[in-house]
C-alpha cells in the first residue's frame, strides 16, 4: 500500500487504517510543530496544537475523502487552532483575515523545503541585527509586547522603542527583499 499516494492515503484513513495516521504523523508532526512554534513562540502550546490536530483528524477520519489536500488541511488546522487560542486570550487583531489569506497562499504555492529555507533565512538575518534593535524587535513581534511594555522593560522612551522596531524592519527588508515578505508576515504573529 503506497501511502504517499494522496488518494490511497485518504482511503486508508477513512477506513480506519492506523498506518495512515502513523504515516501522516511521521511525515508532518515535526514540520507542523516548527510551523506552530514560528507563529506562537510557545513550544508546549505548539506541540499540544499539533497533537490535537492529529486527534481531530483521526476522530473525523470518516470524512477524509472530502479533504482536497491533506497537507493544506493539516497546516490550516494548526493555524486555526492557534487563532482560536489567541481569540480566547484576546490576542488576535483585525489583520487576521490577511494573515489567513497569506498563509493559504504560502501553503498552496510553496514546498515545505522552500518555506523552511525562507524561515531559516529570516532567522539568520534577525540574528545579525544590532543587539538592542534585535531585542526590541523580538519583544514586539515574537513576544507580542506593546511599545509601552517594551519601553518599561528596557527602561527607554517609547520613541526609542519605535525607532528600534523601524530600524529592524528596514534592515530586514533591505537584506531580504520582497521574496520573503509573506514569510516575514507569517513568521511573526499579529500584535
Amino acid at each position: 500500500m503506497d501511502l504517499t499516494n494522496e488518494r490511497i492515503l485518504k482511503q486508508s484513513l477513512q477506513s480506519g487504517n492506523e498506518k495512515a495516521i502513523a504515516f501522516l504523523m511521521d511525515q508532518y508532526h515535526q514540520r507542523l510543530c516548527s510551523y506552530a512554534f514560528s507563529l506562537s513562540t510557545d513550544y508546549e502550546l505548539s506541540k499540544d496544537m499539533v497533537q490535537n490536530v492529529f486527534i481531530k483528524l483521526w476522530e473525523k477520519r470518516g470524512e477524509a475523502e472530502k479533504i482536497i489536500s491533506i497537507k493544506s488541511f493539516l497546516y490550516r488546522s494548526v493555524h486555526n487552532s492557534l487563532i482560536d487560542h489567541w481569540r480566547k486570550n484576546k490576542r488576535i487583531l483585525s489583520i487576521e483575515g490577511k494573515h489567513l489569506e497569506t498563509l493559504t497562499q504560502l501553503i498552496e504555492n510553496e514546498s515545505d523545503e522552500v518555506l523552511q529555507a525562507q524561515i531559516k533565512l529570516v532567522n539568520r538575518e534577525i540574528e545579525k541585527l544590532p543587539p538592542k534593535c534585535k531585542a526590541t524587535f523580538l519583544m514586539r513581534k515574537k513576544e507580542g509586547l506593546t511599545v509601552m511594555e517594551i519601553a518599561e522593560v528596557m527602561n527607554v522612551s517609547k520613541r526609542t522603542v519605535e525607532a528600534h522596531i523601524n530600524k529592524a524592519f528596514n534592515l530586514l527588508r533591505k537584506r531580504l527583499g520582497d521574496k520573503v515578505n509573506s514569510v516575514m508576515f507569517l513568521f511573526f504573529r499579529p500584535v
